[in-house]
């Protein structure tokens, strides 16, 4: 996934999630994703997130950008 966002101070705030199963979402573990910056021009980021739990018999896994007015 290689979403790109306005950089902070932003009114939006940005989320990803994780699901085994496509109707349950919640907030990844530490070390679950990775998160690499493809590109930067001062006002927005694209970047790019890795999952990088094995599937170890799972057949599928879920990302998902949540999007939210920043609190």
């Amino acid at each position: 996934m290689s979403p790109t966002r306005l950089k902070a101070p932003s009114t939006v705030s940005y989320t990803i999630e994780v699901a085994d199963v496509i109707t349950v979402f919640r907030a990844p573990n530490p070390g679950e994703l990775t998160e690499q910056i493809l590109a930067d021009d001062g006002l927005v980021q694209t970047v790019k997130v890795t999952d990088t739990v094995v599937s170890g018999g799972q057949s599928q896994r879920f990302l998902r950008l949540k999007i939210e007015p920043a609190p």
